[in-house]
């Protein structure tokens, strides 16, 4: 569930925009496809937490363990910021190559990408905390996190595209 949240979360978005206009609904696909590809540049860390997270517990080296966990949330931090600003940089110009048919939808493409960029350093230090509990044998907390972050996603989109019609 964890590693597909992002997608889920995507998809609701597409049906509660696609359900109002098309124009917004063309801008999603590029915006969503450089964030969520953009992240999986750093599927790493989350592999590499895990592993490293895990291994300490299972010795023993809770300190240890959760140093890892320090470490690995300051390099998500940074590597969210990190990839903000590189897509903040390139991303008008990687968004008029992607929508070079269809012109018109790069700025609702640029507004929908920077919304998603607000959020990118929290998903990736949220990506690091999901994976030191799944070291530490818990995968309950995740995935009440993840269902609760998903409904609230659902409400927002609803009230903020179909209430305040915000696109």
């Amino acid at each position: 569930a964890g590693w597909l949240s992002s997608e889920v979360m995507s998809v609701v978005d597409t049906a509660v925009v696609g359900s109002c206009s098309a124009p917004e609904l063309a801008a999603l696909g590029p915006g969503t496809m450089i964030i969520d590809s953009g992240s999986y540049l750093f599927f790493w860390l989350n592999v590499a937490t895990t592993s490293l997270f895990a291994s300490a517990l299972a010795k023993g080296k809770s300190a240890e363990a959760y140093d890892t966990l320090s470490d690995a949330l300051w390099l998500a931090l940074a590597c969210g910021l990190g990839m903000t600003v590189a897509v903040m940089s390139l991303g008008g110009p990687a968004l008029t190559a992607i929508c070079s048919s269809a012109p018109s939808v790069v700025p609702l493409a640029a507004t929908y990408l920077n919304i998603r960029l607000l959020g990118l350093p929290a998903f990736m230090a949220g990506m690091v905390l999901q994976a030191a509990c799944l070291g530490a044998k818990d995968a309950r907390s995740p995935l009440v996190v993840l269902v609760t972050c998903g409904l609230v996603n659902l409400c927002l989109d609803l009230y903020l595209v179909k209430g305040l019609a915000m696109g």
